[in-house]
């Protein structure tokens, strides 16, 4: 697994100037990426000067790179997830399971809800052998609807999925493009997880967590 502190090899300090509009790009995904929070893109530029901040992510906001493109770059062949269910854990019980695989289950994403609890779980699994899981840090914090409402652009889009404590708990990033998704996760401990999913599966994950995490159709403060 790649892990996003990594540097790579071939950095010297002749790094190209970025372009103005490459610039412009990273701020505005940045805009949209912490609006999930309820934090600005200035409180996210001044956090990341006095704690650790994972090397991409700081490069990023430095608009030296383009996160979405380095990702790709770094993650290149991760399983495509088409099959998706969900249900709950047991009857008059609120915690939810969602359940996405690979077409031979050789790979799968299980995402364990339940907000009563303040809970959001999200494991992936290897061959049925290996599994990591990744636990959101106080998910009520989260501006949920207003992150659903950034995963369900049409158009191709970078968001990020983290709590106030941000990267320095669990997170994810959801990157949607044309004819798939993509979830990469992290922890602050160095490990990372990515899977990419279907047009057909991403609608009906965003469906089923909007019915877990914005029940009564809160609108969304688009500022």
């Amino acid at each position: 697994m790649t892990d996003i502190n990594d540097r790579p090899s071939t950095l010297s300090g002749n790094m190209k100037r970025p372009s103005a509009t490459m610039v412009r790009r990273v701020i505005n995904r940045l805009e949209q990426a912490v609006g999930a929070d309820r934090s600005t893109p200035e409180a996210i530029a001044a956090l990341s000067k006095t704690t650790s901040t994972p090397w991409l992510i700081q490069q990023f906001m430095d608009g030296a790179i383009d996160l979405e493109s380095e990702l790709f770059e770094r993650y290149p062949n991760v399983p495509l997830l088409s099959v998706a269910k969900f249900r709950a854990l047991a009857d008059n019980n609120s915690h939810q399971i969602g359940y996405l695989a690979a077409q031979d289950e050789s790979a799968t994403l299980h995402i364990d809800l339940d907000p009563t609890r303040n809970l959001a779980h999200f494991t992936f699994t290897a061959g049925g052998m290996l599994s990591q899981r990744y636990i959101l840090d106080n998910p009520d914090a989260i501006d949920r609807p207003r992150w659903l409402d950034l995963m369900d652009r049409r158009q191709a889009g970078l968001t990020f999925l983290w709590s106030e404590s941000r990267w320095q708990s669990d997170y994810l990033i959801w990157v949607v493009r044309r004819y798939s998704t993509h979830i990469f996760a992290f922890s602050p401990s160095g490990t990372s997880a990515a899977v990419r999913i279907t047009p057909e599966s991403s609608r009906a994950v965003l469906d089923w967590l909007g019915k877990q995490w914005n029940p009564k159709g809160t609108p969304v403060n688009r500022w």
